[in-house]
C-alpha cells in the first residue's frame, strides 16, 4: 500500500514542470508529506510555504470574510475557500482541500511552463490517492 510520500512521488513524477507536491495539515499547519526537485527548498522554506498556504485557507483575513459573508447571509458560518491558484514570478502553485479530509491541503507548485489545465487535472487526480492512504 502507497504512503504519503509515494503519492507525492507519484504527483512530482506526473506533472509536467513539477517542482514540488506537499501535504498539509491546516489545524495544525505541519508539513505532512512533501517530495520536491529543487535543491533550495529547505525544510525552513517548504514550513514557510506550509504556513504561507495555511493562511490562506484559515487565516484571520480568510475567517473574517467567511463570518461576515454569513452574518450577510443569515447563515452559520462555514469554511468557503476551497481551492487556490497562485502565480509567482517563477511558478504556478494549486492548492486544493480534499474533500473527505477537509483540514488536509493538497499543494503542487510546478514552473511557468506548466498549463493551468494540466496542474489542476493532476492535483485533482491525486486527490482519490492521496484519501485512500488518509483513510
Amino acid at each position: 500500500m502507497a504512503n504519503m510520500t509515494d503519492v507525492c512521488e507519484e504527483v512530482v513524477k506526473s506533472a509536467p514542470g513539477a517542482l514540488s507536491f506537499a501535504v498539509i495539515d491546516l489545524q495544525s499547519g505541519q508539513l505532512l508529506a512533501c517530495v520536491h526537485t529543487v535543491p533550495y527548498y529547505t525544510q525552513r522554506y517548504l514550513e514557510a510555504m506550509a504556513n504561507s498556504a495555511v493562511d490562506m485557507f484559515r487565516g484571520s483575513g480568510v475567517t473574517s470574510v467567511e463570518s461576515l459573508a454569513a452574518e450577510i447571509r443569515g447563515i452559520e458560518p462555514e469554511r468557503m475557500v476551497r481551492e487556490v491558484q497562485m502565480a509567482t514570478t517563477d511558478s504556478y502553485q494549486f492548492m486544493i482541500l480534499s474533500p473527505q479530509f477537509p483540514d488536509i491541503l493538497l499543494m503542487l507548485t510546478t514552473d511557468r511552463e506548466t498549463s493551468l489545465g494540466s496542474g489542476w487535472i493532476v492535483i485533482r487526480a491525486a486527490i482519490p490517492k492521496l484519501e485512500a492512504v488518509l483513510a
